[in-house]
């Protein structure tokens, strides 16, 4: 009995340092902010892409893609269930592909799109990760049928990654708001090997996840890669940023919005189940994706300012947004309120330093995108809209 409870001690202390060492604790590095004037504004450049008949402009997982040194842009239309890709610098339609032309429709209800290329389209559906080409032939495929709580997707704020051979992308927050183990036990991604049909999660919720209950909206996040080839995320309660490179190096910075002036505090599950999810996250601060400018080496990410009770009851509008700006140390430079016609999730960054945003348009037949500058920029380069008209 002796060496029987020994045993059980023994095991007791090896699972609980298991369940520890799963759980990724960051060094925090304080860069002291400087929230200037550096913000994103509008021009009156504008490009234009005409939508093919029968496409619904419910756009989804939109990305860029390069083939042959021209870019394009990709798009997966919900609701015809097709791809569309188009030469940005032109604007002309390219190819448009129904999904239902290779995959059965009954697996396109919940369904996410990313072109690396013409020849690698990777498709995510309820069940399965396909790789395919722009003829319609599926190149591969990997099933992760069991487990349909932690469905993979991409978007373009968080974009399908590639490192080597493997293949990173999101897990849809998919768990019991009212259960702090499940909390603890979420992984926000999967790496997934196409040639050896395995995948593998990674990456823990941050402290302030493991610590206590927050509520369905809050289990959100997004990130980026930056020049490093390391991740960067972004959560929804967490001031802070993170940089991984999901091995040996989690280091989490100073990120906090000059907007938020108390805690993001946790709530009782008594309180999640007496109280609405969403005016849980209405009426305390929050923070959205991030996105990285290659181009000038910067983080932006989205921060949105909690509502008053007295607003929220009124139904009155959204939480207000601004943008926080990091240099490439992940010191803040800047921050700046956003209007609604602001798109921070169709931010597009393209190899000349150009940025545009999806713009509002009351043609149902195109999308629009303006033109973004940042405050601090002095270049003057040719504009796309120059481009177009003088390449016609």
């Amino acid at each position: 009995m002796r060496n029987l409870a020994k045993f059980i001690i023994i095991c007791s202390v090896f699972i609980s340092c298991h369940k520890k060492e799963s759980v990724v604790r960051a060094d925090y590095r304080y860069i002291a902010p400087v929230y200037g004037d550096i913000r994103l504004n509008p021009t009156e450049d504008t490009l234009c892409f005409i939508l093919a008949e029968h496409t619904y402009k419910r756009i989804e997982s939109l990305n860029l893609f390069k083939n042959r040194d021209s870019t394009y842009m990709s798009f997966y239309d919900r609701g015809s269930k097709s791809i569309s890709m188009y030469n940005f610098y032109s604007g002309r339609l390219i190819k448009r592909v129904p999904l239902y032309t290779w995959i059965r429709s009954s697996k396109l209800d919940k369904v996410s799109v990313f072109v690396k290329n013409f020849d690698s389209i990777y498709i995510t559906t309820m069940t399965t990760l396909f790789l395919v080409d722009s003829t319609g032939k599926v190149k591969r495929g990997i099933k992760y049928s069991e487990d349909l709580g932690r469905r993979p997707y991409t978007t373009t704020t968080s974009p399908m990654l590639f490192r080597g051979n493997m293949v990173y992308i999101a897990v849809k927050p998919a768990i019991n708001d009212k259960s702090l183990d499940a909390q603890r036990r979420w992984r926000t991604l999967y790496e997934f090997d196409m040639n050896n049909q395995t995948k593998t999660p990674y990456y823990s919720l941050p402290d302030i996840y493991q610590n206590g209950l927050l509520g369905y909206a809050f289990v959100d996040y997004g990130y980026c890669m930056n020049n490093r080839g390391n991740f960067v995320f972004s959560f929804a309660a967490d001031p802070n940023i993170y940089e991984t490179d999901l091995a040996n190096y989690h280091v989490a910075y100073f990120g906090r919005s000059k907007f938020q002036k108390g805690e993001i505090e946790t709530v009782s599950k008594e309180q999640l189940q007496k109280e609405d999810g969403y005016k849980v996250y209405s009426l305390r601060d929050s923070y959205g994706e991030i996105l990285f400018d290659p181009y000038r080496k910067r983080y932006l990410r989205l921060a949105k300012q909690k509502m008053s009770e007295a607003d929220f009851q009124s139904k009155s509008g959204r939480k207000k947004r601004s943008i926080i700006v990091f240099d490439e140390t992940f010191k803040i430079i800047g921050e700046s309120g956003i209007n609604d016609d602001f798109s921070f999730n169709f931010l597009l960054f393209l190899d000349d330093g150009a940025i545009y945003t999806m713009a509002k348009s009351r043609d149902g037949h195109e999308l629009r995108f303006v033109r973004l500058l940042y405050t601090d920029d002095k270049s003057a380069k040719m504009t796309l809209t120059q481009y177009q008209r003088e390449n016609k």
